[in-house]
């Protein structure tokens, strides 16, 4: 047996080849990737450098036992087990629990995934007083249908990065929104919500399976409804007590404690209100801010946790931080993009990462798929951030045709 440090994929992301990735190899760990996109994993421009260090193999990494089979037929023994997908995290917390190694509890993985599930379990805890539906088929939306109120949100139940969410203003237009839905994927499981006006924030929390650290969170700018598209975020060292108090509340009697979780929610004069728990870690290159913050220690922390080491308190810089989105307005091809950025001196440092590169295809979704880059700020000056970050703003342009 082959003893290796296990890594369920989907797609490809920069959180793997570029964060917890170069931190397991760094280590001295042998990484094997179980995928279902072996290929594009094989082809992924981030990934080529550290092929010569990892082992992939093709998997239904969506079913556990498929999972078990493949490590069983390659006769690995896993070290560790870990996901950053949001797909993935029944699955690997279930293989995990199989071997016996750390990590998350899959029914609590399964909760967080599925956001009406989240809603049922916070109202039956008597944490949550949202009203909200789900549909699966015009039969059941016909039912409830004469019960809601407007505005409201829909958006799928296993849904991610803002896919198809929106804004609903009439009983016609949620009729119409939902048949458009279930003619792309018939039977799709939608929330239809209560519509809540406020500030939308994150807090990210860190856990070792018994204690939760709470790190901060963002507060987040959204593009103009009736889409939710994620414009930029600013860091928030804390929020108030009474804030934290409930959110924390809320995440640990859903059985989150284990590695990262982002949390989002709404500020609201009642107190906080949750919009979803992702339990992993935050992604779209805010967790690279967040090792920027934390001295370049947040990949390896949660690594330690899985490979169950003792790893003391997170300690963060005294810094501001920000990011900001640039997305596409329109489908087509993009003909010129910025230069990349890059200054780190000791004032600032700035990064910009690309999602899209110059020639390709782009197809306008109204969702955080539209991303183009996204562009990183880190600096002890607040003022010297804000100047950097409008200045940023006004040179990186792209054009699309």
């Amino acid at each position: 047996m082959t003893s290796s440090f296990i890594i369920l994929t989907h797609v490809t992301t920069e959180s793997i080849n570029q964060g917890f990735l170069p931190e397991i190899i760094k280590q001295g760990y042998p990484v094997t990737l179980l995928t279902d996109h072996p290929e594009d994993h094989q082809q992924s421009a981030s990934l080529a450098p550290l092929l010569n260090h990892i082992t992939i193999h093709a998997c239904d990494v969506f079913n556990p036992i498929e999972v078990l089979t493949t490590l069983e037929k390659e006769h690995i023994s896993p070290i560790a087990i870990f996901s950053n997908s949001d797909h993935l995290q029944s699955s690997c917390a279930i293989v995990a629990d199989f071997y016996n190694l750390p990590g998350k509890s899959w029914p609590s993985c399964h909760i967080t995934k599925h956001k009406a599930k989240t809603r049922e379990q916070l109202t039956e805890l008597g944490l949550e007083t949202l009203w909200y539906y789900q549909v699966s088929n015009q039969t059941q939306l016909k039912k409830i249908i004469n019960q809601i109120t407007y505005p409201c949100i829909i958006k799928p139940n296993l849904g991610v990065a803002s896919i198809n969410v929106k804004k609903i203003h009439s009983i016609t237009e949620l009729t119409d929104y939902c048949q458009t839905l279930w003619q792309q994927s018939p039977n799709n499981s939608l929330l239809i919500e209560e519509f809540i006006e406020g500030q939308v924030c994150s807090i990210e929390t860190l856990g070792n399976g018994k204690k939760l650290q709470v790190l901060g969170g963002f507060r987040t700018e959204l593009a103009s409804p009736p889409h939710f598209i994620e414009q930029e975020a600013r860091w928030v060292d804390q929020f108030d007590q009474e804030t934290t108090s409930a959110l924390l509340q809320m995440i640990n009697q859903l059985g989150v404690n284990f590695g990262a979780c982002h949390t989002e929610f709404i500020e609201t004069p009642t107190g906080p209100k949750i919009i979803e728990i992702n339990y992993r870690s935050v992604g779209d290159y805010k967790d690279f801010l967040l090792d920027d913050l934390f001295n370049n220690q947040y990949f390896k922390t949660i690594i330690s946790y899985l490979l169950n080491n003792p790893y003391g308190k997170l300690t963060k810089s005294n810094q501001s931080a920000h990011i900001h989105y640039f997305t596409h307005q329109q489908t087509g091809i993009i003909q010129t993009a910025p230069a990349p950025a890059h200054i780190q001196d000791n004032q600032i440092k700035v990064d910009l990462n690309y999602f899209k590169k110059e020639k390709e295809f782009v197809k306008q979704t109204y969702s955080n798929k539209d991303y183009l880059a996204a562009l990183r700020l880190i600096s002890p000056n607040q003022e010297i951030l804000i100047q950097s970050l409008a200045e940023q703003k006004n040179r990186l342009q792209w054009e699309i045709q």
